[in-house]
């Protein structure tokens, strides 16, 4: 498991207080994810949930771009 689906995993935790379904790797070790989270200080913390809140802004523009990308797609054929 890399880190960056670690850090995913971790992130989905703790957004969804510590539910894994639904989220990126719902079957990964839990004692894996606790020596990650213990690893954590409460700046990598932080810096992840920023990165989380992020992509949470992200989310809305690229579904707006998609659907309006479909729309021109339809009108043009």
């Amino acid at each position: 498991m890399s880190i960056r689906e670690l850090a995913a995993a971790w992130v989905w935790l703790d957004a969804t207080l510590g539910r894994p379904a639904g989220g990126p790797h719902p079957h990964m070790s839990q004692k894996l994810m606790r020596s990650f989270d213990r690893a954590l200080n409460p700046e990598g913390r932080l810096v992840l949930r920023e990165w989380w809140q992020q992509r949470l802004e992200e989310i809305p523009a690229a579904t707006t771009t998609q659907r309006r990308e479909q729309r021109r797609e339809r009108g043009a054929g």
